[in-house]
């Protein structure tokens, strides 16, 4: 029975977040999803066939306390941060605009690059070979290197696309042809890599952030555009569960040929990483990464040994942990293997001190490149239900780049000012 507080502390999260603020705003959200996943992992749990799989195992108590607890503390500065109230500094739109076009050229190169390698993404045998391709770093697009730094640029910034073009949406009068070219820019070249790539969880993410900008963003929004909006989140939720539902039946269909029930590998991927947290991690802690996991960028400027790629990380790590180095534990397991059951409480702490003193702090404006981090760290928390997506080395240099890419935003709208 321990299985369903997986159900009834999101609800009682959901229902004291509404009625303290009577919006459902991004914070609503975020716990809306959080109980989707969490009825998914309590049906995966409950399927006959959990007992057969590879990742079955006992729920107990204190894991679950454990988690939910950490998770708050993650996600206390944007469920308290007052949205409906904030407003926005004005940013200059001429130079908006030229960050909008080179970030739209940037798009229709990526999609130009990925269109020829979907052909046959949806062959079984297509998909395992493109999969471990992309999940080992092997996947090129290109074997031209401005080419594949093109493609580069556009993984590593894809998110202040679809930031702008919320933005632009929001607080900038007409200009029709920019929105409808940002929206698009938002949307295809990340449909055309997960075909490619036979992957889900870059069109996963890609839902996930635009449901935090709509969230954010709607209270500016006119109604026109709101409707609008609604019709084309259907037509890209549609999509997104497509490609989800059909790669994860595809996937099933290699490994194990139907005789397993497909609801069950559609539910593990929904909420078998919060689960796998309790049943398999929790209570098997018998040593830490040391920071390899979360921190490797760190480990390298310091001149400590570190893995540079996840397979480094996994092959290292196979025979010293005693839970596997394959599954998902969700961001808060992905911490805890760093750095221990106290270092991660502590860890959590000063990210959420450091969160509102900084980005979350109540002002009377917001600045483009603020809002911006915003979005960032709460769509951290909503991608890390699955795991912490800048974790790795190559995860920590994408954040590395998403930083930098919002000191130079900051300086390039400021110094225009002056």
């Amino acid at each position: 029975m321990l299985i369903f507080l997986y159900i009834i502390i999101p609800v009682l999260l959901l229902n004291w977040h509404y009625n303290k603020k009577k919006v459902k705003d991004v914070g609503y959200v975020y716990l809306l999803i959080l109980l989707v996943m969490c009825i998914a992992a309590t049906l995966y749990y409950n399927h006959p066939q959990y007992k057969l799989s590879t990742h079955a195992g006992v729920v107990s108590f204190l894991p679950i306390i454990y988690w939910f607890g950490l998770l708050y503390i993650w996600i206390n500065p944007f469920l308290h941060f007052k949205f409906k109230n904030f407003e926005m500094k004005k940013v200059n739109v001429n130079l908006l605009e030229y960050v909008s076009y080179f970030f739209i050229l940037i798009s229709i190169i990526t999609s130009i690059l990925y269109l020829p390698h979907i052909r046959t993404s949806f062959d079984a045998v297509s998909f395992i070979e493109n999969k471990e391709l992309a999940q080992y770093g092997n996947f090129k697009v290109s074997n031209n290197r401005i080419l594949e730094s093109i493609s580069n640029i556009h993984s590593n910034f894809r998110t202040i696309i679809t930031f702008i073009f919320f933005y632009t949406l929001s607080f900038i009068p007409r200009r029709k042809g920019l929105k409808i070219a940002l929206g698009l820019s938002s949307v295809i070249p990340i449909i055309l890599i997960s075909l490619a790539k036979s992957i889900r969880l870059d069109i996963v993410y890609m839902a996930f952030y635009f449901l935090i900008n709509f969230a954010i963003f709607r209270p500016f929004l006119t109604n026109r555009v709101r409707k609008l909006l609604n019709r084309i989140s259907i037509i890209i939720g549609s999509i997104v569960l497509f490609v989800v539902i059909s790669f994860s039946l595809i996937r099933f269909v290699s490994d194990n040929g139907f005789h397993l029930d497909p609801s069950f590998y559609i539910l593990s991927y929904m909420g078998e990483s919060i689960l796998n947290f309790n049943t398999l991690m929790f209570n098997n802690l018998n040593t830490t990464t040391d920071g390899n996991a979360n921190f490797p960028y760190l480990l390298k400027l310091v001149g400590l040994e570190y893995s540079e790629t996840g397979q480094d990380f996994k092959e290292k790590y196979l025979h010293l942990l005693d839970y596997s180095t394959w599954f998902f534990y969700s961001f808060i397991g992905a911490f805890l293997r760093d750095l221990g059951y106290v270092g991660n409480y502590i860890f959590g702490v000063v990210i959420m001190v450091s969160a509102k003193v900084t980005i979350f702090k109540p002002k009377k404006a917001l600045s483009f490149v603020t809002l911006y981090l915003i979005t960032l760290y709460i769509d951290f928390c909503m991608c890390g239900l699955f795991f912490n997506k800048y974790s790795g080395f190559h995860g920590n240099v994408n954040l590395r780049n998403l930083l930098i890419l919002s000191i130079l935003l900051r300086l390039f709208f400021s110094l225009k000012k002056k």
